[in-house]
């Protein structure tokens, strides 16, 4: 009895937490979790458009998508992006956070000038940079070396990946460097004395 007056006291007093989350839980299922679920119950089945749903066909839509040169090609490029995009965004951050601690004076402005790139919206930041390869003759890159304009994100063929890293390195190593200075100021002086006497 105790027991269920604790669970219903507790029941009542997250009552107003769950009555706020539950809209949004419910819309997050509806948009998110169903058509999800949806999508690999179709995934089993030879479908022509969601109106025409044909025979079940197992794994074989799968299978199908490993032999598609395409999807190969895709999924290395992937691996590519993730594998570059972890290792620059990992150690250039770690960096820029050990250079910005050991800063005595303009701390407050370097700070602010490399977070400056993460408040600029994606699609912006991704059109100043399309802006800045841009193959034809008014391109930033292009008008800076002149002669004839290079495709930067086409020629050669493996460009485009360094370049997408490049942005998104450039957009994001702010917020990161700054998570990674905050943690590099917890640590005690006495700690960098320490280590300079021995």
């Amino acid at each position: 009895m105790k027991r269920m007056k604790r669970v219903l006291k507790t029941i009542k007093k997250n009552l107003g937490g769950w009555s706020i989350m539950l809209p949004s839980l419910f819309l997050f299922a509806f948009f998110v979790w169903v058509p999800l679920l949806k999508n690999v119950r179709l995934s089993f089945f030879d479908v022509v458009n969601y109106q025409q749903i044909g025979a079940f066909v197992g794994f074989d839509n799968y299978a199908a998508i490993f032999r598609d040169p395409q999807f190969t090609g895709a999924l290395w490029n992937t691996v590519q992006y993730v594998f570059w995009s972890l290792a620059i965004g990992f150690i250039l951050p770690i960096g820029l956070a050990v250079l910005l601690n050991e800063v005595v004076h303009f701390k407050g402005f370097f700070r602010t000038f490399l977070n400056v790139p993460n408040f600029i919206p994606g699609i912006a930041a991704t059109a100043i940079w399309i802006y800045f390869f841009k193959s034809e003759d008014n391109g930033v890159l292009n008008s800076l070396f002149g002669g004839e304009a290079i495709s930067w994100f086409y020629d050669p063929p493996w460009s485009a990946i360094p370049l997408i890293v490049l942005t998104m390195t450039w957009k994001g190593a702010g917020a990161t460097m700054l998570i990674y200075l905050a943690a590099l100021q917890t640590i005690d002086p006495t700690q960098y004395e320490a280590a300079r006497i021995e």
